[in-house]
């Protein structure tokens, strides 16, 4: 019995206490169906509580505050779908409008000026001479100046070897010429006493056959035998003194052959006499000194190293795109004329380079010194036969006439900073583009016009008036960007035939999906909707 009185008094509470939360649910949501899904849910948790009442389970007041809890939340959604789909056709239809876009717009422009590609270099040495020995001996002396890093004039004196050897062999080599000199006076005194004798003898030839004429004419036949022996020895002297002269004669050749040899060994002795002095053959630097004083040199060991500083050259590594830039860009050499001859080094065209330390420039009073060249050079020709297999680059030689920047030109005393060897320096390729060469190659166009990868361009073809004659055309226009101004404001394009002059380059953003739905609007209405409204760019002169 109190068991039945337990369950009698929870079914009647129960049904109070649905009816009361059906009630409440339906003032919120004001919905039938609603009404209908919290009626179910009831009759469900009856069904729920009579099974267990029948299979004498205990009620358990939380398991019913869990399922009204569900089933208001149920009823909360469903009621907020209902309001949402009651209130749809309230909101308007939404429909796409196009109009024409506000652009800013400029015209490309002949470009005149300088075409400029950065690049980078090393400093290398213009010329570099090692000073060897030429004789062998002790070193006497050295020259204080002579220590690695010291400038040195030209002709200065460096190292001096023991010259007494050389001295002595100077003073051999010209008793031995004096003696050939002797020599060759005494035959010559020899051959002129010889050529007298002769012509003495041959005056007596001539008495002697004049006598023997006579008496082969009216002699008798002892004074003919006579004459005859006495012309036939006149005869045999005269052979005899010629062939001492010519004996003579070559004896006089051979002491001539004699005394140049000894004019040969004195001169060679003057030049190693010369040569026990080593002086600097150019002004120039002092990289390397290899001896000291009273080291033994032999002929050929190194000395020193020095360095021509009178010029420098600098060595840079142009990529393929540089050549192809170089040779494309550079203007057309002149035609040869008759008997000239052109040095193409190789394909690369002699081109000016400005030089720039990036160290200098914090000494700039300028806001923006990325520009200051502080040296000029000349791209003269490929430093080898071709590409560096490793890099896939060309080494070319830049050549610097003057390698010392002055800081301040009107300053004597203003500091100076030349070009020294391993320097990292920036370069500059220059080349001219002048108005005189004929009509433009190049145009000027805003950098913002490029796209982000600088290979294209948008351009509009056509008026922006509401009553033009012809329909807008946008243009997706290739381009090769060949230079960029410093500040990144312009970039300078080769001329091409797609970029007309009367087009109006697109300068910024714009809506590229809003344009083609404007151009098929106006290709819908069969008339001429102006796509894009102008606002002309100030132009950057």
């Amino acid at each position: 019995m109190p068991n039945t009185t337990a369950e009698s008094t929870t079914a009647e509470s129960l049904p109070k206490t649905d009816t009361s939360q059906n009630s409440n649910a339906h003032d919120e949501d004001h919905s039938i169906s609603g009404s209908q899904s919290s009626e179910v849910e009831r009759e469900v948790a009856s069904a729920e509580l009579s099974r267990d009442s029948q299979h004498g389970k205990p009620s358990k007041m939380n398991e019913v505050f869990k399922y009204i809890f569900s089933v208001a939340i149920l009823s909360f959604g469903i009621g907020v779908i209902a309001y949402v789909m009651a209130n749809k056709s309230a909101v308007p239809d939404a429909k796409p409008k196009s109009a024409a876009q506000k652009i800013k717009v400029e015209n490309a422009k002949p470009f005149y000026g300088e075409l400029t590609r950065a690049i980078s270099g090393t400093v290398v040495p213009y010329r570099e001479i090692k000073i060897a020995a030429q004789v062998s001996g002790v070193v006497n002396d050295k020259s204080p100046v002579l220590e690695a890093g010291t400038k040195v004039k030209e002709e200065e004196p460096l190292i001096e070897i023991d010259p007494q050897l050389y001295e002595i062999q100077l003073s051999t080599a010209e008793e031995e010429l004096q003696q050939a000199k002797d020599q060759v006076a005494e035959i010559e005194n020899e051959i002129k006493g010889a050529e007298n004798l002769r012509e003495n003898t041959m005056k007596e030839i001539s008495l002697v056959t004049d006598e023997y004429k006579r008496i082969v004419a009216v002699g008798t036949k002892s004074e003919k035998t006579q004459a005859e022996r006495s012309r036939l020895v006149a005869e045999n002297s005269l052979t005899t003194l010629e062939n001492n002269l010519a004996n003579l004669r070559a004896r006089k050749t051979r002491m001539l052959t004699s005394q140049k040899v000894a004019e040969q060994k004195l001169n060679r002795a003057k030049l190693d006499k010369k040569r026990t002095k080593i002086v600097a053959p150019i002004a120039g630097m002092v990289v390397r000194e290899m001896v000291q004083e009273g080291d033994y040199v032999r002929a050929g060991d190194p000395l020193l190293i020095l360095e021509d500083t009178q010029k420098a050259e600098i060595i840079t590594n142009l990529t393929p795109t540089d050549l192809v830039w170089l040779k494309t860009n550079s203007q057309k050499p002149s035609p040869k004329t008759e008997g000239e001859t052109v040095n193409d080094n190789l394909g690369v065209p002699q081109t000016t380079v400005r030089i720039t330390d990036p160290d200098l420039l914090q000494l700039s009073s300028m806001d923006n010194p990325t520009d200051i060249p502080h040296w000029q050079g000349q791209l003269v020709s490929i430093n080898g036969s071709g590409q560096d297999e490793a890099t896939r680059t060309t080494p070319c030689r830049i050549l610097v006439e003057d390698p010392v920047y002055k800081l301040n030109p009107d300053d004597p005393n203003a500091p100076k900073f030349p070009l020294v060897r391993g320097m990292y320096v920036k370069l500059k390729m220059v080349i001219p583009v002048s108005a005189s060469v004929g009509d433009a190659e190049y145009f000027r166009i805003p950098s913002k016009a490029l796209s982000d990868t600088g290979e294209f361009l948008w351009a509009v073809e056509g008026s922006d008036q509401d009553d033009a004659a012809t329909q807008q055309k946008l243009h997706k226009i290739k381009v090769e960007v060949v230079d960029r101004s410093s500040g990144g404001e312009y970039a300078v394009i080769r001329k091409t035939n797609d970029l007309k002059e009367d087009f109006n380059i697109i300068v910024g953003p714009f809506d590229e999906a809003r344009a083609d739905l404007r151009a098929k609007l106006a290709k819908e209405e069969k008339g001429n909707l102006p796509i894009f409204k102008y606002e002309q760019s100030p132009s950057n002169n």
